[in-house]
């Protein structure tokens, strides 16, 4: 459907709907008028004749247009019909008003009061035809009176204090005057109507769209909610951080109940695993209007403690203020108790592995001892020898002691390298040391084995200046 269509079925409808509208008005004014002929009833009949003697020609008269008003009523309300003939009849009671007092003046000012009532129905085409039965009452009762005619002994007359054309013309100006006022008010008053209806079916368009929107929103978030409640952990504060809503996730988990949750704050279960200075950056970056997420170790109601995923997001009014803070959650108690015992399974292997190495070299390392352990009961033996028979010399002998001083810091080397491999290097206090050092002891642990299977190591070192 092209937009010109779908324009012009939208203009189709809002005239229907003002249409509407108009009919509507219309049968309002009908109840009014009807309310109006009935209330007429008892001043024509009784109060205006009271003076007179006329009450039943009054009562007769009145009745007839009542009936006629409410036969018309039930049978054609809401048609231009009705309200023209409602016109009549209103006009019709200061014919009887005028008659029942014998052409009294003040009854004439009946009809430019009885007049203004027809702009009720904002339809200036009942008001000319009014106006005209007005007229020709006053042309024909005036020529009745001229006459001295009667209708059934009942004298007809237009004016209580004389008869002629020059008082029908002017009453008749004034009449016409009237009219005309009334019929350019009619229609301005039809157009306000007209302009305030299309303008009401508007707002009532707009305002019917914007509930329908905000009802497709509305199902959106409930069921965004819904779903988001099968998974997550919800919670619900103001500004200040006490909580006003949670979900059943956050009852299970904390082994609270809503009742006891709602009005505390989140100290409630609290486990103090974390600082204030955790919680103090926290609450710093939600005030500042930014959203939060961490990791956080709660405590349940009967003391157990969980950890929870957390992301904290603040909710903002209409003027930008924070006024709630929702807080999302993913219980991951499982997944930090696994990365536990995998770290405790990490260290478990290292340990192992280092005692693996350990007995890999164990061997080696007992011939690397063994060895100079030898030496030095060699050179012990013979210094003894030298001693028993008084051949040491000096320089003998200090080739001796050099030969020992270098096999125990050979073995001292060894010693430290195998404490350094069994050491726990997590609590290790590092120091700076020099490469060389570190091949050094390497190479002390491994020096044996290299010879037993002819491996050559050498190590060139190019200083460099610092």
């Amino acid at each position: 459907m092209s937009e010109d269509s779908r324009g012009m079925d939208g203009l189709k409808m809002d005239q229907v709907e003002i249409k509407d509208g108009m009919k509507e008005m219309t049968r309002k004014a009908d109840i009014f008028m009807l309310v109006i002929l009935w209330a007429h009833l008892p001043f024509a009949s009784f109060i205006a004749t009271s003076s007179y003697g006329t009450w039943k020609e009054g009562l007769i008269a009145s009745l007839f247009i009542c009936i006629m008003g409410t036969i018309s009523f039930y049978v054609s309300r809401g048609t231009f019909a009705h309200r023209l003939l409602n016109g009549l009849l209103l006009l019709a009671y200061s014919v009887v008003l005028i008659s029942v007092q014998f052409g009294r003046i003040e009854m004439h000012f009946h009809v430019f009061v009885e007049l203004p009532f027809l702009i009720l129905y904002r339809d200036w085409r009942i008001i000319p035809p009014a106006a005209l039965f007005i007229a020709f009452h006053h042309v024909l009762f005036n020529f009745c009176q001229s006459n001295n005619l009667t209708l059934f002994g009942f004298p007809l007359i237009a004016f209580n204090y004389r008869s002629g054309w020059d008082i029908v013309i002017l009453h008749a100006l004034f009449v016409i005057f009237e009219c005309l006022v009334l019929v350019y008010f009619s229609e301005v008053l039809r157009k306000q109507y007209l302009e305030v209806y299309s303008i009401n079916l508007n707002l009532e368009g707009l305002v019917e769209a914007r509930t329908l929107s905000l009802k497709v929103e509305n199902e959106k978030v409930k069921a965004y909610k819904k779903a988001l409640d099968q998974v997550a952990i919800t919670v619900l504060t103001d500004e200040n951080g006490i909580i006003v809503d949670v979900n059943e996730n956050f009852e299970n988990i904390s082994e609270y109940s809503r009742d006891e949750l709602i009005g505390k704050n989140h100290r409630i279960v609290n486990s103090a695993y974390h600082s204030r200075e955790f919680f103090a950056a926290m609450w710093s970056t939600i005030k500042a209007g930014k959203a939060w997420r961490g990791e956080i170790r709660n405590k349940s109601k009967s003391g157990k403690n969980y950890w929870i995923d957390t992301a904290i997001s603040p909710i903002r009014d209409g003027q930008n203020k924070i006024i709630n803070f929702l807080a999302i959650r993913f219980d991951i108690t499982s997944k930090k108790e696994s990365d536990i015992l995998v770290e405790k399974q990490r260290e478990q292997i290292i340990s192992q592995s280092k005692l693996s190495a350990l007995g890999e070299m164990a061997g080696g390392i007992a011939h690397e001892i063994n060895n100079p352990l030898a030496i030095i009961s060699s050179t012990i033996r013979t210094i003894r020898k030298m001693a028993e028979k008084d051949l040491a010399k000096t320089e003998d002998f200090k080739d001796a002691l050099e030969d020992i001083d270098s096999v125990v810091l050979r073995i001292s080397k060894i010693i430290s390298g195998l404490r350094n491999v069994s050491r726990d290097a997590e609590n290790e206090v590092f120091d700076e040391c020099q490469v060389c050092d570190i091949l050094d002891d390497v190479l002390s642990l491994c020096s044996e084995k290299f010879k037993m299977h002819g491996i050559s190591v050498e190590i060139d070192v190019i200083p460099i200046a610092i």
